[in-house]
């Protein structure tokens, strides 16, 4: 029996393994892409009905990698970047989790005041950051070609965004301006929701109506619409927010900075700096001479500016970067970040937990003792005074003194933190690292898209299946009382008026549909007796009593036709067992009637039974899908046509791979006790 059991165990893994690629591939052989169809049916997901909506909902649902890659990282995962955001509203004394949007961290962020602020989330996403960090809103698919890098606002409306392949994304918004100083503020933000919904940015003739109608603007009517003209179109001629720029150059820009709306610098992957003075129309090439790799700089106006690099290296700019003069920064370890709040006051942070100080700007460095030894990563000060610096590990410095001297507070993550960000008496700090993240095997499945957004799919199986296992082992086990009875007494009293009548019963139980039964015992006692069958659901922890009478009726209808089919199948083995000879010899020895139906007959009458109730078991998994709704059962069947309903698609899948698990591990349970019945199936 045990050489048994371990084959059968041994051929359960490829069997559950076949399920789950049939689940996954047969979601992705729709005859169209899976957003549009989510999009087709008026549901957004949470992302809105925008071309950037759709967008955002393919990168969260992984379809830009290829299909190999999904599989695994669907079923088994991938190495994925994990962010981490802390927040403080003491100046950095007390620290706390923020709770990330999905995708929203990763990169980089920045602020323009206590309020607001603007983050890249995974190389692609833009977000704008208000509440004093408490709400993260998706604005844009800045670009679907370039990772994104880094980014710099001037002002609530004026940024600019680099990344990949020399790609720089500029913003200046006079529609948002304009929408800000009319009057029908709300009027305007349901304009603008109702506009991109559609799919366009702005609402660009209605907002010029309003303004025609009277709005005092600092300008006037004409010259919005002129404007609104000039504003860069795309192929469906919408306003695009976001103005591509040329660079001059397809290297990796890994930093962005601007003093003003028209002088700022950029930094790319090989250490050369672009500056430009007409706000990023055109770029110039700013020579270094030096073979060392910068990693920042930072200007406070259009003239000065400082870089760091390894090797301690650091270099002083007072033409706008036209020439760049070495500083002696007396380390060798590699410096990460920069701050200048003055043309004198500055520091740096780097490897080794390193930090210097410079009140000359620059002109001499100091370097500040720290008992950390991790490299520290950035560095940002609310004033001459306070200040912050993080890095691996989970550093977090704060120093009070003007970096004098530096206490290290305790984190609430061992996670690096890349950048820190004071504004007023708040910190914020940011950082990522790569790790595991599990698939279907950890049991992480995703989040649901349309039926509950945001909630993981695990939760909503975790609810729905028990509720749906009691259904089925409650019609189950209904139909074995009911039908193995009926099918002996009508196999020993063959052709009497019992057996007439139990196969009609079967006949009329494989005839009757379901949902037919179900709406009968819904209406007729409803119209006739003012009765309706229990319809909320209650947990059987909580009352058995009331939660068996929710379940009886449902369990009742999905017996019925699986009633019929063990009836058949149990009348036919006994006719066929009782002609054996073996119970031929059993009736001659003068057994009574009941020995020998009960120890002889049924027994050897109920393996292939035993086989047709596993997979009568199984077929009730796709009855519950009827019986479910139609009696308002929240469980599996009611949560899968939800999902088809929904367009929610990774839920679908989830319950689709549970379901197939589910009939594999039933069809192992039957074949382990057919061999225990019948000791020629475990020798063969």
């Amino acid at each position: 029996m045990s050489q048994y059991v371990i084959r059968r165990l041994l051929l359960l893994f490829p069997t559950v393994v076949i399920v789950t690629v049939l689940v996954f591939t047969i979601i992705r052989l729709l005859p169209a892409d899976t957003v549009d169809i989510i999009y087709a049916s008026g549901r957004s997901g949470g992302t809105g009905g925008s071309p950037q909506g759709k967008e955002l909902m393919r990168e969260r649902l992984g379809l830009r990698k290829n299909p190999v890659r999904q599989y695994i990282t669907w079923l088994i995962g991938w190495p994925e970047q994990i962010s981490t955001g802390l927040k403080s509203r003491d100046e950095g004394l007390t620290w706390s989790n923020l709770k990330p949007v999905e995708n929203s961290w990763a990169e980089s962020f920045v602020f323009v005041d206590e309020t607001r602020g603007w983050g890249l989330g995974k190389g692609r996403y833009l977000w704008r950051i208000t509440s004093r960090g408490a709400n993260w809103t998706f604005i844009d698919f800045v670009s679907k070609q370039h990772e994104l890098e880094a980014l710099s606002f001037i002002d609530k409306n004026t940024g600019w965004v680099v990344g990949s392949d020399g790609a720089i994304f500029y913003t200046d918004d006079p529609i948002r301006r304009i929408a800000g100083e009319l009057n029908e503020g709300d009027r305007v933000r349901e304009i603008v929701k109702k506009a991109k919904e559609a799919g366009a940015p702005y609402p660009i003739d209605e907002i010029a109506q309003m303004i025609e109608g009277g709005r005092t603007l600092d300008l006037s009517a004409e010259e919005i619409k002129s404007i609104i003209n000039q504003l860069p179109r795309n192929k469906d001629g919408q306003a695009e927010p976001w103005i591509f720029q040329s660079s001059g150059t397809t290297q990796r820009l890994v930093d962005v900075a601007f003093v003003d709306a028209q002088n700022g610098w950029i930094l790319t992957e090989k250490s050369e700096i672009l500056h430009t003075e007409n706000g990023g129309i055109t770029w110039t090439p700013q020579p270094l001479n030096i073979e060392k790799k910068l990693s920042t700089f930072t200007f406070i106006d259009p003239d000065s500016g400082w870089a760091v690099g390894e090797d301690g290296l650091v270099l002083h700019t007072a033409d706008g970067g036209a020439t760049w003069v070495p500083q002696e920064s007396h380390i060798t370890a590699s410096l990460n970040d920069i701050l200048f709040l003055d043309a004198s006051n500055g520091w740096a942070v780097g490897d080794e937990g390193y930090i210097l100080r410079t009140g000359n700007g620059g002109l001499t460095w100091f370097s500040q003792s720290t008992t950390v030894k991790k490299d520290l990563l950035s560095i940002d000060f609310t004033d001459l005074e306070k200040g912050l610096a993080v890095g691996e590990g989970g550093t977090i410095l704060r120093t009070t003194d003007g970096g004098f001297n530096w206490v290290k507070l305790e984190s609430v993550t061992s996670k690096p933190l890349q950048e820190v960000v004071f504004v007023g008496k708040i910190g914020y700090t940011l950082g990522k690292s790569t790790q595991w993240q599990w698939g279907a095997l950890g049991g992480n499945l995703g989040r649901a898209i349309t039926i509950s957004p945001g909630i993981e799919i695990t939760e909503l199986l975790k609810k729905a299946a028990p509720i749906s296992l009691q259904l089925g082992l409650m019609a189950i086990l209904m139909a074995a009382l009911a039908g193995i009875p009926i099918g002996v007494v009508s196999a020993v009293r063959q052709d009497t008026i019992g057996d007439y009548a139990g196969r009609t019963v079967a006949l009329m139980g494989l005839a009757v549909p379901s949902f037919w039964i179900g709406s009968m015992i819904l209406l007729l006692p409803a119209i006739y007796f003012q009765w309706t069958p229990p319809r909320e659901a209650v947990d059987f922890v909580d009352n058995p009593i009331s939660n068996l009478a929710f379940l009886a009726i449902p369990a009742a209808v999905a017996a019925l036709p699986r009633m019929a089919s063990i009836m058949r199948m149990t009348r036919g083995m006994t006719l066929e067992v009782v002609r054996q000879d073996y119970v031929r010899t059993a009736w001659a020895k003068g057994l009574t009637e009941r020995a020998v139906i009960l120890r002889h007959v049924i027994k050897n009458a109920l393996i292939p039974v035993v086989s047709i109730m596993g997979l009568e078991f199984v077929s009730i998994s796709g009855e519950l899908v009827i019986v479910e709704n139609i009696f308002d059962v929240p469980g599996l069947g009611r949560l899968a046509l939800n999902s088809v309903l929904q367009r929610d698609f990774p839920t679908l899948q989830g319950v689709a791979l549970v379901l197939g698990i589910f009939v594999v591990f039933v069809n192992l349970v039957v074949d382990l006790f057919y061999g225990y019945l019948d000791p020629r199936v475990r020798q063969n």
